[in-house]
């Protein structure tokens, strides 16, 4: 009897083992296979934000246009890549704008209010802007839509190339997101890239400039907008490709300001405002592509790079837009001569290092040399180092000044000078002529200063040309009466002539010869 009962005992006590030993597994098989369930493809991801009463995501209307330059220098985003794109504050010229840009790219759009209480009702559905959202409810709610996109396709099955764009507040809202998305290590940067367009967080954005100044930014908090300042690269990481895209007299991302010129600064921004950033002139960001004078500046920390246009200036695109009402067109040589006297009346401050906000300092070149090295056409996100040739960049030779510090501090084992011109450092030092380039640099930032300097110093290299000439004649002059002066004054006149006109290699000759020569009269 009692053995009859151990043995029921025993079985009783067996099948509990295997159930206890059976239910973890079968748990671990349920929870692999809800992992596997939960990988999504990309369309999938995008039906699913884009469903519901609170969408993300909306579909983008078929492009109308037969470029894409997303897709050149120096993106080099691939074809079947993916363009997330967040629209700005009531962004009706939406695909105005990206068209150019993403060409025949899949392209989906963000959803949010796009509005600025009291001022503006965007998309928020409200018939009074008193009753929208304010401007940084707007961009909270963009900010969240795109972390959960980012979310979502970062975990897709099929994951495609991405691109994460953004105009005006989309930017604002995206270069917040993806700071955020980043520290959440949501983003490849393998394969993904971040397009600003009119960030008003630039270096020389419009909420740096409020920022910097008291009054103007208590205004703006009273009305939900915060001053928050130009963004830091170094939140985006070293990897991660930020490209911003400005062009100058663009009040959002480049605003003007002159402190004793205020009223003609608030009339060039609104000039810029209507014609640049809200599209109504001849040239902005929906033609990018035909405006040809640009440069490329670099941030010192992160990896952002920064494209500058160079467009007309905003009162010269107003006044071709007034007489374009009128049904009249200026010639060429009008619009010339027009834009010659605005940029001569109130010169632009133009984006450049020094003007760049101390939390996000800007260089001329790559902030590490390894950008260069390892970026080639067939890793995308690495190319944005590359130098585009239609790119007015200046060398590191004509710039030597501005970038001698930072070069050197970043490499330690490039040689600061050619052998060539390490024999006579002294004469090579003096030497003012050979290298007129850095007058471009001065070109291209002395317009812009904010003492209101006149356009007379957006000439100073010219006068430096016919002073290189006149001493090439004195010099000539010099060697002519070598024959008739003494030995020592000749090869001394000879030796700083040969500096500017010859090599290295021809600079100490002069001399050699004078000595040979007085050796050769001592001994007779």
């Amino acid at each position: 009897m009692n053995t009859s009962r151990r043995a029921v005992e025993w079985i009783i006590a067996a099948w509990v083992l295997c159930l206890a030993l059976a239910l973890p597994l079968a748990a671990s098989a349920n929870g692999a296979a809800a992992v596997v369930a939960s990988q999504q493809t990309t369309q999938q991801v995008l039906d699913g934000l884009m469903a519901g009463k609170d969408p993300a995501l909306s579909l983008s209307e078929p492009s109308t246009s037969s470029t894409g330059w997303l897709t050149g220098t120096p993106f080099y985003v691939p074809a079947g890549a993916l363009v997330v794109n967040s629209p700005g504050t009531d962004d009706t010229t939406l695909y105005k704008r990206i068209d150019p840009m993403r060409g025949d790219l899949e392209t989906v759009i963000v959803v949010y209010p796009q509005s600025m209480f009291p001022i503006i009702s965007g998309n928020s559905g409200q018939w009074l802007p008193i009753f929208a959202p304010t401007y940084d409810q707007s961009v909270a709610l963009a900010v969240a839509h795109n972390l959960a996109t980012m979310e979502g396709l970062q975990d897709a099955s099929d994951k495609p190339y991405l691109v994460y764009s953004g105009y005006s507040q989309g930017a604002d809202a995206l270069g917040n997101a993806a700071e955020q998305a980043y520290a959440q290590g949501l983003l490849d940067p393998a394969s993904t890239q971040v397009v600003l367009l009119s960030d008003p967080r630039s270096p020389w954005g419009v909420k740096q400039w409020a920022s910097d100044h008291f009054l103007v930014g208590i205004m703006a908090c009273l009305i939900g907008i915060t001053p928050n300042g130009a963004r830091n690269p170094a939140d985006t990481g070293d990897e991660l490709q930020v490209t911003s895209v400005i062009i100058d007299g663009d009040p959002v991302a480049n605003f003007q300001w002159v402190w004793y010129r205020p009223i003609t600064s608030l009339i060039v921004d609104a000039a810029g405002g209507l014609a640049i950033h809200g599209l109504m002139g001849p040239q902005n960001y929906s033609n990018l592509d035909e405006i040809q004078d640009k440069d490329v500046l670099y941030s010192r920390d992160g990896r952002t790079t920064y494209i500058v246009y160079h467009a007309e200036h905003p009162l010269t695109q107003l006044t071709e837009m007034a007489w374009a009402l009128l049904g009249i067109r200026l010639s060429d040589d009008q619009v010339t001569q027009l834009d010659d006297f605005n940029n001569w009346f109130y010169p632009l401050q133009q984006p450049s290092p020094e003007r760049a906000a101390p939390a996000a300092p800007v260089t001329t070149t790559p902030s590490t040399p390894a950008r260069i090295e390892e970026a080639t056409p067939a890793t995308p996100a690495l190319t944005v180092a590359a130098v585009p040739k239609d790119v007015n960049v200046l060398s590191s030779r004509s710039a030597a000044p501005e970038i001698a510090a930072p070069t050197s501090a970043l490499i330690d084992d490039e040689p600061s000078t050619t052998p060539a011109v390490a024999e006579d450092i002294d004469t090579v030092t003096a030497e003012s002529p050979v290298a007129p380039p850095p007058a471009e640099t001065t070109d291209t930032t002395s317009p812009q200063e904010a003492t209101g300097s006149s356009a007379d110093e957006d000439v100073t290299p010219d006068p430096d040309l016919p002073k290189t000439s006149t001493s090439q004649q004195e010099s000539d002059d010099s060697v002519t009466s070598e024959m008739h002066s003494g030995p020592a004054q000749a090869g001394d006149s000879a030796s700083e002539t040969t500096d500017v006109k010859q090599d290295g290699d021809h600079v100490e000759q002069p001399a050699q010869e004078t000595s040979a020569s007085q050796t050769d009269k001592a001994a007779a």
